[in-house]
């Protein structure tokens, strides 16, 4: 019998080399939504040999999870049609299915401390990891003054299995939680309260093999992602390996994974630095999977290590024994928002010389955009690498400020 590799979604496939020899040795499943595997490209789509079409039982617009009982009788045949059958998920949404299909449990709660984001701050405080005050749920008739008094002004309310800055309200004022309170009428119970952090935010991924990591690179965001909805590009830079701060965001990390008893895999965790004397790390929230968007792009020009694809080695157990990775190049990535109005027109930036630069645009003259309210709501997006760190800085000022489309006033 041969063996075969499950992947759980659509997301991020694109950004997966296929030319991993590892994937021409096991045949490749897909599992997802018709519409998932309907919007797939053919050049990725040609990849699996089997592709199962699944219901969705949940979606807010960039979660989006699946019908559990349909995924199970789908593995169960699977099962009886080859000796191994090992999982992959890039999805924030189904990453607890896909870690009890692992473990070949009927349970899902396994990983529940990487997606609720109330559960994993309760496992980090009783371990004595600095997080953001907070409060666990909100109460349809709760008060703006109560929150507040336990969190400070302004706070953040935030669905807690959510992502990708999806259902984020900063609160400044009564009328501005009042507003969130109409909004989510009737499912404020699964949101949060949480200080707002006055601080520079990053990111650090880590890939644990064997429980060590073996690989750990941090990226300090342009702004914070919840700044992408007000017209920020989101996105940022590889830090410097050079830098103090870089080492100590990945020993936090680290000790972080530690604490929340992590298993083999790829993690991307969110830290914010305060604006203090001391620069306190604080814990935000981690995720037990690769990091989305463009990181994985960016990563892979800055060390040659595409996240995804080692993500894929490790649930193989196919990481080499001489794995290694080293810092190749200067890199970022940026994201463009969406904004309100009809596109009247595209802007394309100027080249960089001795710069590597992928900018593509979504966007098409005459559509009506309608704002943003997620990560998913954008209009164009860039990597750029080089060797030069004085290119690369110059570039990512100059993108930092570009504004890719221009809206009739």
């Amino acid at each position: 019998m041969t063996t075969a590799i499950l992947f759980l979604s659509t997301r991020q496939l694109t950004q997966v080399d296929f030319s991993l020899p590892l994937l021409g040795e096991h045949d490749l499943i897909l599992v997802a939504s018709k519409q998932e595997l309907d919007r797939l490209p053919d050049n990725i789509s040609s990849h699996f040999t089997l592709q199962f079409p699944v219901s969705i039982s949940a979606d807010d617009g960039v979660i989006i999870e699946y019908v559990y009982n349909e995924i199970v009788e789908i593995v169960a045949s699977i099962r009886q049609s080859y000796s191994t059958v090992d999982f992959v998920c890039f999805d924030e949404g189904n990453v607890e299915l896909a870690d009890s299909l692992r473990q070949n449990s009927q349970s899902n709660q396994n990983l529940e401390r990487f997606r609720d984001k109330v559960e994993m701050k309760k496992w980090l405080k009783k371990r004595n990891i600095p997080t953001p005050f907070f409060i666990e749920t909100i109460s349809e008739n709760q008060r703006f003054d109560e929150i507040s008094s336990k969190v400070g002004t302004p706070f953040v309310v935030k669905s807690k299995r959510s992502a990708g800055s999806n259902n984020i309200y900063i609160i400044r004022s009564k009328d501005d939680f009042l507003e969130v309170q109409n909004t989510a009428a009737g499912s404020l119970s699964n949101y949060e309260a949480e200080e707002y952090i006055n601080g520079d935010l990053y990111h650090c991924d880590i890939a644990l093999w064997m429980g060590e990591s073996i690989f750990a690179e941090c990226t300090e965001y342009l702004c914070p992602t919840i700044d992408f909805q007000s017209g920020s590009p989101l996105g940022g830079r590889v830090m410097d390996t050079n830098s103090p701060l870089r080492e100590q965001l990945i020993e936090f990390a680290k000790v972080s994974l530690k604490a929340l008893e992590s298993s083999d895999g790829v993690y991307h965790m969110e830290i914010f630095v305060r604006n203090n004397d001391a620069k306190d790390l604080v814990f935000l929230e981690v995720g037990a999977r690769p990091p989305g968007m463009l990181v994985t792009t960016m990563y892979e020009k800055a060390t040659g290590v595409n996240l995804l694809n080692l993500d894929i080695m490790i649930q193989t157990r196919s990481v080499p024994n001489d794995f290694s990775f080293s810092r190749k190049k200067h890199a970022f990535y940026l994201v463009y928002p969406k904004r309100n109005g009809r596109v009247q027109a595209l802007n394309t930036p100027s080249n960089h010389c001795d710069i590597e630069m992928n900018f593509v645009i979504h966007s098409v003259i005459g559509e009506q955009h309608q704002g943003c309210f997620s990560n998913l709501d954008f209009c164009a997006f860039i990597t750029c690498s080089a060797v030069d760190k004085a290119e690369i800085d110059s570039a990512y000022q100059y993108m930092s400020e570009f504004k890719p489309v221009q809206y009739a006033s």
